[in-house]
């Protein structure tokens, strides 16, 4: 918060190191791990070391909680902004409502992470040229397109 990255970056990876030696590389704290270290490297502009770190932290959390978790959600949703930033709004679509689908089976429709979420859905749908008066709709038919490939 503090803009100190490298010094943020510095005990993650000291943080990394403790968590990969003594839970191991697939346990839900070295995916929290990596995902901090993905928020920070965001934060800085490197996208491409953010993906990486997100990337990691997706696999543990679709190994360890499942395709279905409120983590894994919130993975995606991160995924889904470093694309937002890099400008790759059809990519950021597609992670951002993956994260959508997943949370707003665990979060009424009103709480802020959903809310968020919706938001960053409608401004990459609009960004990708698409016409805003069949976003609604858009919305409704990939979320039963996730569920019917979820059964």
């Amino acid at each position: 918060a503090k803009g100190e990255y490298d010094k943020a970056l510095e005990s993650y990876e000291k943080d990394l190191a403790i968590c990969l030696k003594v839970h191991g590389a697939e346990h839900p704290s070295t995916g929290t791990t990596y995902n901090n270290i993905g928020l920070v490297y965001s934060a800085k502009g490197e996208y491409d070391k953010a993906l990486e770190s997100y990337e990691k932290d997706l696999a543990i959390c679709l190994k360890v909680h499942g395709a279905e978790h409120p983590s894994t959600g919130a993975t995606y949703n991160n995924i889904g902004g470093v694309y937002l930033e890099k400008g790759e709004y059809n990519t950021a679509l597609e992670n951002f409502v993956m994260a959508f689908c997943i949370i707003i089976n665990f979060w009424d429709a009103s709480h802020p992470n959903v809310n968020s979420t919706f938001q960053s859905i409608r401004f990459c749908y609009i960004e990708s040229g698409k016409l805003e008066e069949e976003f609604e709709e858009w919305l409704k038919k990939k979320m039963d397109e996730y569920k019917k490939g979820r059964k």
